[in-house]
């Protein structure tokens, strides 16, 4: 059995996950540290915006921007984070 830890992710992945999982599927958020911890950081950013927008996950603004810089990082599609925008909250 694969022991999912969120001590896998990188600062700002665990930033947005401690600030999201509550707002998350557990199945989600486990789906999201499974993909970083076999290098598979692309997949799980596309996978979590496409979670927060199928949901309606409201995001504050911090969180939001954290979350697009880590998109921007992994050269992912604008149309996974673009419209996650209508979702900030303060």
């Amino acid at each position: 059995m694969l022991i999912v830890s969120k001590d896998f992710l990188d600062k700002k992945s665990k930033y947005i996950i401690d600030n999201l999982e509550d707002k998350l599927r557990k199945k989600d958020v486990r789906y999201f540290i499974e993909y970083h911890m076999v290098g598979e950081e692309k997949v799980a950013y596309e996978d979590l915006c496409t979670q927060i927008h199928e949901f309606d996950v409201k995001i504050p603004k911090k969180v939001f921007d954290v979350l697009k810089e880590m998109c921007l990082l992994y050269d992912i599609e604008e149309y996974y984070w673009k419209n996650l925008e209508d979702l900030i909250v303060d």
